[in-house]
């Protein structure tokens, strides 16, 4: 008994060393949701990121989701021709939220972008 203790203690231990979020992609282990909404005058842009966290963290998240807004609103409006206004990191909303029993945390990110007139 005491042996399988310590082998389950050393296993824990060793598990917080990996982690599932580095090394896979730009964004970790999960592809992000992106999705566009085109309106006339631009588009509303929703990311939502979601990725196993050992020890929650809403700083990176949130940075991530920022992030997603920029890289995803310059893809579709190059994709569309168009120009877009500067991105306002204050207006953008986010939301988290965090499965305790998975470890799985997820942000959304959502902003309305307007093209340049």
């Amino acid at each position: 008994m005491r042996i399988v203790c310590l082998l389950f203690a050393a296993s824990f231990m060793l598990s917080g060393c990996f982690s599932m979020s580095e090394d896979i992609g730009p964004y970790g282990p999960f592809s992000p949701d992106k999705r566009a909404k085109m309106l006339k005058e631009g588009f509303n842009l929703k990311v939502t990121h979601s990725r196993w966290q050992f020890k929650p963290d809403l700083d990176e998240m949130f940075a991530v989701c920022r992030n997603s807004i920029h890289v995803y609103a310059a893809q579709v409006s190059q994709a569309e021709g168009k120009e877009i206004q500067p991105i306002d990191n204050d207006k953008i909303d986010l939301g988290y939220d965090r499965d305790h029993g998975s470890g799985v945390s997820t942000c959304t990110a959502t902003y309305p972008v307007a093209y340049k007139q």
